[in-house]
C-alpha cells in the first residue's frame, strides 16, 4: 500500500484456479485472459482508496451455453461490472437520495470519493424505492405539480405515520380510483374539495369516510373572510369611523416603537435606559 497524492493504492491478485459460468452454472478451468480492474472503496481519513484487482476471464465448456467467454465473479462487495465496491456505492446512493446530482458530486468530494453529478443521478435511477403494499387504513390524498399550471400528479400520505406511500403520475380519478382498489384496507381519506378526488375515492374506495382536512377548510375561510372585507372595504370603514368619538389612534405609538427596535438593533442591544432615552429624546421627532 503506497499513499501518493491522498489517495491509498491497494494492489490484489485473485488466486482461484476454477469459476462459474453466470449463465448455465458450469465449472470452468480454461483461462482466457487477465485483466486489471480499478476500483473505488470507501476513504480512509478522508482520503480516496484505490483498489487494483487482477482478474480473469475464463472459457465456458458448455457447447450449448450461448456465453462463450465470462468474467471471474466475485462472492461478494464487488459487481460484475462495477467501478466501486457495494458498500461505497450505497454511501452514494445515500447521498443521491438526500442532496441530488449537483450537491451530491460536490460532497462526494469532500468525502474522498469524487464522482461526477451524472454519476450521482444514474445511481438514484437504479436505486429500486421499496414498494409499500399496506398502509395504517388512514391516509391524505392531494395534487402537486410536476410544472405548475399544466402537469399535475397525485401524493398519498399514511397519516398515521407520517409517510408518503406512493406517488400517481396524474390526478385523473381512474387513476386513484385503481390504487384505492388495490389497498382495501384504506377506511379514512383526508382530501382537498377537489371534486374528481371525492369521485374516485367513492368508486375505489366506498367503504372510506372521506374528510375535508383542516388547511384547507381553514384556507377557504380565510380567502372568503378576505374578499368579504375587500369587497364590502368602504361601508366597513364607514361603520368603525361612526363609532370612534376622537380621530386619535395609536397608530404613531407603534411608529416610535419601530423606531425605538431600530435605535437598540444600531445599539447592539447593549444600551442602558438612561443611554437609550438620551438618543430617543433627542431625535424626537
Amino acid at each position: 500500500m503506497q499513499a501518493e497524492w491522498l489517495i491509498f493504492q491497494c494492489v490484489f491478485k485473485s488466486i482461484r484456479p476454477f469459476q462459474f459460468c453466470p449463465v448455465c452454472y458450469k465449472r470452468s478451468i480454461r483461462i482466457h485472459s487477465k485483466y486489471n480492474r480499478e476500483l473505488s472503496d470507501l476513504p480512509i481519513s478522508g482520503s480516496s482508496v484505490r483498489i487494483k484487482l487482477m482478474s480473469g476471464k475464463y472459457f465456458c465448456g458448455n457447447c450449448s451455453c450461448p456465453r462463450k467467454i465470462f468474467t471471474e465473479r466475485f462472492a461478494s462487495e464487488i459487481s460484475p461490472h462495477g467501478r466501486r465496491l457495494i458498500r461505497s456505492n450505497n454511501l452514494l446512493c445515500k447521498i443521491a437520495l438526500e442532496l441530488g446530482g449537483n450537491k451530491g458530486a460536490t460532497i462526494s468530494r469532500f468525502i474522498g470519493i469524487p464522482v461526477s453529478p451524472s454519476t450521482i443521478l444514474r445511481i438514484k435511477k437504479r436505486f429500486d424505492a421499496p414498494e409499500k403494499t399496506l398502509t395504517s387504513g388512514i391516509i391524505g390524498v392531494d395534487d402537486w405539480a410536476f410544472k405548475k399550471g399544466n402537469t399535475y400528479g397525485t401524493i398519498l400520505v399514511d397519516q398515521k405515520n407520517n409517510e408518503v406511500i406512493d406517488l400517481l403520475p396524474d390526478r385523473s380519478p381512474d387513476t386513484l380510483a385503481k390504487w384505492l382498489k388495490g389497498h382495501p384496507e384504506v377506511q379514512i381519506v383526508s382530501r382537498d374539495r377537489y371534486g374528481s378526488y371525492a369521485l374516485a375515492i367513492q368508486q375505489g374506495a366506498p367503504q372510506a369516510i372521506q374528510v375535508a382536512d383542516r388547511f384547507h377548510l381553514i384556507m377557504n375561510l380565510g380567502e372568503a373572510t378576505k374578499r368579504t372585507f375587500q369587497s364590502n372595504g368602504k361601508i366597513l370603514k364607514e361603520a368603525v369611523n361612526n363609532t370612534v368619538i376622537t380621530p386619535y389612534d395609536n397608530g404613531q405609538v407603534e411608529g416610535q416603537i419601530n423606531r425605538l427596535k431600530d435605535i437598540k438593533r444600531v445599539m447592539y442591544g447593549k444600551a442602558s435606559l438612561q443611554l437609550l432615552r438620551k438618543m430617543v429624546l433627542a431625535n424626537a421627532r
